[in-house]
């Protein structure tokens, strides 16, 4: 649980096109683990897309970091094959 000195920390930040999404799911991954998180929007006029974070409270940093990291590597193999496996 964070305390009254607690700051919020940004684990993940992008301006891509697919900003959106990740910052979603990474969102979904910390709430269903119990984490807080916050999905903040910073929008730029003169991109087609502005800047998408996730933050967290310090103290659930490196858990948060430690569940983004395993999810994108179970990701990462589950698309390694390229396929089901059936020929």
């Amino acid at each position: 649980m964070p305390d009254a000195t607690d700051e919020l920390v940004t684990v993940f930040s992008s301006r891509s096109h697919s900003a959106e999404i990740e910052a979603e799911a990474i969102h979904g991954l910390l709430e269903s683990s119990g984490i807080e998180s916050l999905i903040v929007r910073e929008n730029v006029l003169e991109m087609p897309v502005g800047r998408v974070s996730v933050k967290v409270f310090s103290s659930y940093k490196e858990e948060t970091e430690q569940l983004i990291q395993a999810a994108r590597v179970s990701e990462d193999s589950g698309n390694e094959d390229g396929g089901d496996g059936a020929e």
